[in-house]
């Protein structure tokens, strides 16, 4: 988190205009549901739900859902692309 934030910061406080688009790598890549299943639970938990009741939607399928999305996104669209496409589905797990 610490590298994400100083990331943040060079970025914003930059006396140049920073690309339209950055992708920070993380030097130890995890795998996807090494994080996005504690982070259902989490949601889980804070909804009440019951832990498997939301299932985990492939990176592949997320990142495809998003791009589609994307093709016939107005700018409204454009700015919540992201929250439009968790990584959750309601249904059972995987």
């Amino acid at each position: 988190m610490d590298a994400v934030s100083r990331a943040i910061l060079e970025i914003a406080f930059a006396k140049e205009h920073p690309p339209i688009a950055l992708n920070l790598v993380h030097p130890r890549p995890v795998a996807w549901n090494d994080v996005i299943i504690p982070i259902g639970e989490a949601v889980a938990r804070q909804r009440n739900l019951a832990t498997d009741t939301l299932r985990v939607v492939p990176f592949q399928e997320w990142f495809s859902l998003i791009e589609t999305r994307a093709k016939s996104a107005s700018e409204g669209d454009l700015k919540n692309i992201v929250s439009s496409f968790p990584c959750y589905h309601a249904g059972a797990r995987n």
